[in-house]
């Protein structure tokens, strides 16, 4: 009990002393808004003193000179005393007190004292210059020669005594004069947050802080010198020693005087070299040492310290005041505070450059820290913006105690993040090898990159799978990571490895492989994982460019067929489809005619078109972009009316007078957008996140099916839209009633006719440039989807396809079906034995137990039948089973119970209880994709990533920012437990992305690597800013 006492009386004690320390923190907080208000109203008051003093100066140099024309009339012609003090005149007190001179100190001050112009030192009130006092302007001769060698020697000595102690005031050097307080009239103008020392502190000043060579004193008024303040002959900083800079040496600032409020220090070491270290003197003062390491001499840290100073409630008043002076110095001699910000004297300037009463700790600036950097990444902002002046400028205009991190400390918590990610995503490939244990579960896409606006290239892959849990399909971005060295399949084979040991995924984990018709990716991957399935979306935009009128081949084959060199611009000869070559030729020159001439776009875009007069721009094809043809053949359909009407026009040019299209060549684009729709619209869905390889396999056969039709719809000739807009088109669906014949083209609905292959006797058919497609494609479908020569271009004999077909609800009947229709055998015994042969490696799964309820409700139903199940040997076998049998007995059900269902991962997820291991099979297959549009994905954002101004980011900054723009939804809600990595973790994370970029040989060489060039290699993070 006299312990528990004891530790309850110390409790009380510290309570009672922290209460007292926020208390006391409060008062301070207090105090210190207090000392900013007296300072905002003592720079109001000193401003309208000054303005009051100068009123008054100019109206006593008024008087003055309306004295001098007085005195000089009455006196014309007379000779007057210069003794006589009734004819004198007081001299101004301006001059006096301007200049420091004693205004009694001769007779010659008091006999001068009548001149009040301007002299060339600029101080005092100008004023017009007065006449010589005891004489007329004409009459010069009154006057003796020693009288007027004296009287004009008078103002010379003046001159020369205000020059004088005007120098012993303030320094020698021209800039000075801009920043010492500028005198003018009878008042000194006290320039903003730049106070002199209390009386206390002048009091001990010392002789140098104002004889006027201490330049530090000009700026935080006098202060008294101490053995500390003087420059040590060394430092130590970092690891290593410092000594001072040494004048005439390159040093880290040219800015005027930065030298009086920093002591440099340099390091001869091959580490020192080009670095500086820096110690404030403003600090060194009261004995503080506050030193800065300044890397390449970039010093934003560096003056970034007075700002923290003056925002800090733990240092004392005179600190403040003193570093608050030196930042307002920055401020007008650079045009921002704090290393950014705009212009001096805005409206908001004093809010601006408030003092912040909080400090906060790194602890608690860690959040914001994290926040900002994943903004830069998700906006695609270079990291350097947390140096932009006006970001620094709208931060302290919120009145926080916040600055944003350096690069290199933004560089820190990007490679923090991407570790927590990398962790997390490990972490979803542990939870989700746990569930199917060791079925093979994961489908791999990937594809190879090359930058546009440079030479390096990159990888793609996505793990796809069905997340056993939800149902649901689960993609896996490991981001976009360099490749380097050659393109061939040894290459791309141990890089894939590598990338995937690296997040924990094992060979036998992966059951198969999606990607582009690419031989050196597809060897790679068939070495790999015998599964491999082409990418259904790529084979089929192969499939129309060679309708189109492509030849179907590279520039190289082309060029190696006409027994000529190789080049791009080898002529197309020998496509399939001439005419509508032709065609689509002449419509790219009119996209490319409007895509660089911005007259002809305001030309086209003035013509009026009652009921669709919104500005648009024709679309500019691109040859490797799925369904860019179509697209652009409907946006110039859709301008039709608008370009006939153009090409009337009078001023137009000879080159827009040749782009014109006939009646005839609208009525083949018309008809090429009907036979094309199938084809583009087919291509879209494949694209879906959510597609199974089975619904990319019954897109093709209902493509398939579609182009044999022989009736294709296509849009009326020279309509206009019967709505424009998603809520017109709604609109004009819920009037119309299906009683008009309608399609959608560019977001405006338009009518259609029904036009046959070819012509009947009631109906013309399609022009020969769409009937060509239409044939074409009927040949191209069959042969790269379903060839009786190549089980690669057969998908009815892919078993990925197959196994994933035959457990979707349907699946079975669709497989027949198409066999029967392109004349193959019947597939179902092939797709069966791919599904077992998955199913072998459920030996370790066991089904999931059911519930106690469910046991007794199971005992119920036996004690009430005598019955058995139809098959009667299941219950005498049923102990002896393996799962291998199981899943076959589950399957057959499965195959004869259930039909076709629109969701196949809805199916499973309700019919768990009832196929306890078929499910996990199920699942385990139907995340094969029919598409390599994830990997196209990664690369639209990695072109993003490496536009024109960032093409020299490093390799691993292009990894990083990928992959948390992929994961980003895998991060915290609070930033605060992304953990801090180390400097050995951080050196250990950046050598496992430098192996994975490098296959290094054993003579030390990288494996396969062709090409030298500087952005194939890279040793460290060591961007350089502005270009990232």
């Amino acid at each position: 009990m006299q312990v528990v006492e004891s530790l309850r009386a110390a409790v009380e004690a510290l309570q009672r002393r922290l209460t007292a320390q926020e208390q006391t923190n409060e008062s301070l907080a207090q105090a210190n808004d207090k000392l900013v208000d007296d300072v905002e109203a003592l720079r109001k008051v000193d401003s309208q003193g000054e303005e009051c003093r100068v009123a008054k100066s100019r109206r006593q140099s008024g008087d003055k000179t309306k004295n001098v024309k007085k005195t000089s009339k009455v006196t014309k012609g007379k000779s007057v005393r210069k003794d006589d003090p009734a004819n004198a005149v007081p001299s101004s007190s301006s001059d006096d007190s301007a200049s420091g001179s004693n205004p009694t100190s001769s007779d010659d001050d008091n006999s001068s004292a009548t001149d009040t112009s301007s002299s060339d030192d600029g101080h005092g009130t100008p004023g017009p210059p007065s006449p010589s006092r005891g004489s007329s302007p004409s009459d010069g001769s009154s006057e003796s020669d020693a009288t007027a060698r004296k009287r004009s020697a008078t103002p010379t000595k003046r001159k020369e005594r205000l020059e004088k102690a005007d120098s012993s005031n303030s320094g020698s050097d021209g800039l000075e004069d801009e920043v010492a307080p500028a005198r003018r009239g009878v008042a000194l103008v006290q320039t903003p947050f730049s106070p002199q020392g209390r009386p206390d502190e002048n009091a001990n000043a010392p002789a140098s802080a104002a004889g006027g060579q201490d330049y530090l004193a000009t700026i935080i008024g006098p202060y008294t010198a101490s053995s500390f303040s003087q420059c040590p002959t060394s430092i130590f900083h970092a690891g290593a020693t410092w000594y001072p800079h040494k004048s005439g040496e390159k040093c880290w600032t040219t800015r005027p005087h930065a030298n009086d409020l920093w002591d440099t220090f340099t390091g001869a070491e091959d580490g020192q070299r080009g670095h500086f270290v820096v110690r404030c003197r403003v600090c060194a003062l009261v004995g503080v040492t506050a030193t800065y390491y300044l890397k390449h001499g970039k010093s934003s840290n560096a003056w970034r310290h007075y700002g923290n100073i003056v925002a800090s409630s733990v240092v004392d008043d005179v600190q403040r005041r003193r570093h608050a002076a030196v930042l307002a110095w920055r401020t007008r001699k650079s045009g921002t505070a704090d290393g950014g910000g705009s212009v001096h004297g805005g409206p908001l300037d004093g809010y601006l450059t408030a003092s912040r009463t909080r400090v906060m700790t790194p602890a608690q600036a860690r959040p914001h820290h994290v926040r900002v950097v994943l903004m830069l990444v998700m906006t695609l902002s270079p990291l350097a913006l947390t140096e932009n002046k006006y970001l620094l400028e709208f931060v302290r205009g919120l009145g926080v105690s916040y600055d944003p991190p350096a690069p290199a400390g933004v560089r820190n918590i990007l490679l923090d993040l991407f570790s927590f990610v990398t962790d997390q995503l490990r972490a979803q490939v542990r939870r989700l090898q746990g569930l199917y244990r060791d079925v093979p579960f994961f489908h791999l896409v990937t594809d190879l990159w090359t930058e546009r606006h440079g030479s390096g290239s990159y990888g793609s892959l996505v793990l796809r799978c069905v997340d056993p849990g939800t149902f649901s399909i689960v993609e896996l971005h490991l981001g976009v990571a360099a490749f380097i060295g050659r393109h061939d399949h040894d290459n791309i084979r141990s890089w894939t490895e590598r990338l995937l040991r690296r997040y924990g995924v094992r060979n036998e984990d992966v059951s198969s492989s999606t990607s582009d018709s690419g031989s050196n990716v597809k060897k790679a991957l068939t070495q790999l994982w015998p599964r491999w399935v082409p990418c259904a979306a790529h084979t089929l935009h192969l499939a129309v460019k060679v309708a189109l009128g492509g030849t179907g081949k590279t520039a190289a084959a082309r060029a190696a067929r006409a027994g000529a060199a190789s080049s791009s611009s080898t002529s197309r000869t020998g496509g399939a489809n001439p005419g509508a070559a032709d065609l689509l030729s002449r419509a790219r020159k009119i996209g490319n005619l409007f895509h660089k001439s911005t007259a002809s776009v305001e030309k086209l875009n003035s013509v009026p078109f009652n009921g669709d007069n919104a500005p648009r721009k024709l679309l500019t094809e691109s040859p490797t972009r799925w369904g860019s043809t179509y697209l652009a053949l409907v946006r110039l359909f859709t301008l039709m009316p608008r370009l006939v009407e153009f090409w009337k026009l009078d001023d137009l040019t000879a080159a827009q007078r040749e782009r014109r299209l006939w009646r005839s060549d609208w009525e083949a684009i018309r008809h090429l957008i009907g036979v094309l729709q199938p084809a583009f619209e087919a291509c879209v869905a494949m694209q879906s996140t959510s597609l199974t390889v089975a619904d990319a396999l019954g897109l093709v056969c209902r493509l398939r099916r579609t182009m044999r039709l022989g009736v294709f719809p296509c849009p009326k000739p020279y309509e206009k839209p019967l709505a424009v807009g998603l809520e017109a088109i709604l609109l004009f669906l819920g009037l119309d009633k299906k009683r008009t014949n309608v399609m959608e083209l560019d977001n405006r609905m338009y009518e259609h006719e029904i036009v046959p292959l070819e012509a009947t006797r009631d109906a013309d058919g399609l022009r020969d440039e769409a009937a060509t497609i239409v044939k074409i494609l009927h040949d191209e479908i069959d042969a790269r989807f379903f060839s009786a020569e190549s089980d690669i271009k057969n998908w009815l004999a892919n078993d990925a396809v197959l196994a994933a077909t035959l457990v979707t609800p349907g699946g079975a009947a669709m497989l027949r079906k198409a066999a029967a229709r392109v004349g193959q055998e019947n597939p179902i015994e092939r797709a069966r034995g791919a599904v077992l042969a998955t199913a072998a490696h459920v030996e370790q799964v066991n089904p999931s137990a059911p519930s106690r309820e469910g046991l007794l409700h199971e005992e119920h139903q036996m004690c009430r039948t005598t019955l058995v199940g139809w098959d009667s040997d299941e219950s005498d076998v049923a102990d002896s089973d393996t799962p291998l049998d199981t899943v076959t007995r589950e399957l057959d059900t499965f195959l004869t119970t259930h039909t076709a269902s629109d969701d196949a991962l809805g199916f499973w997820r309700s019919h768990e209880a009832d196929f306890p291991l078929l499910h996990l099979v199920a699942c385990a297959l139907l995340g094969a994709s029919g598409s390599s549009a994830a990997s196209e994905r990664d690369f639209s954002v990695a072109g993003m990533v490496l536009r024109k101004d960032r093409s020299r980011m490093l390799p691993e900054h292009v990894e990083m920012h990928c992959l948390l723009r992929f994961n980003a939804h895998l991060l915290p809600a609070d930033p605060s437990t992304v953990p801090v990595l180390s400097e050995a973790e951080r050196s250990r994370a950046r050598a496992g992305m430098s192996r994975i970029l490098v296959d290094t040989a054993v003579g030390g060489e990288a494996s396969g690597n062709s090409t030298a060039s500087d952005s194939d290699t890279f040793s460290g993070l060591t961007d350089e800013e502005g270009l990232w």
